[in-house]
């Protein structure tokens, strides 16, 4: 029920406003707070039905988004490898990796997405 053109399905370091609409979109991410709580209020109304509303409506919610999980410590191998790199990672496609998630502030080297 997010009605807003001007929006994200995933944060990034200027999308970083969330509202959540369990029956519509899902989540959503905006670049201001105002753009995020107009499209909030525009979702609310959708669960007025017949003049009741719908009990799912207490299960919207907005948000800030402070950190995401993000790759760290990625190891590629060598592109002479044999399918092991020096310290018997082995990686069986040349264009594979091995890596761990962390927890990262948002905006800590995070491009601007160039989703539409």
């Amino acid at each position: 029920m997010t009605n807003s053109s001007d929006c994200r399905s995933t944060p990034n370091k200027d999308y970083v406003f969330g509202l959540y609409d369990p029956d519509g979109e899902g989540l959503s991410f905006y670049k201001t707070e105002s753009e995020r709580d107009d499209s909030a209020k525009k979702t609310i109304k959708g669960y007025l039905d017949d003049n009741e509303w719908v009990d799912e409506v207490v299960n919207v919610f907005a948000f800030v988004v402070t950190h995401q999980a993000r790759q760290t410590n990625t190891i590629r191998p060598a592109h002479e490898s044999d399918g092991y790199d020096e310290e018997s990672n082995c990686f069986t496609d040349p264009d594979s990796y091995n890596c761990d998630y962390e927890l990262k502030l948002i905006q800590e080297n995070q491009p601007t997405a160039t989703e539409p």
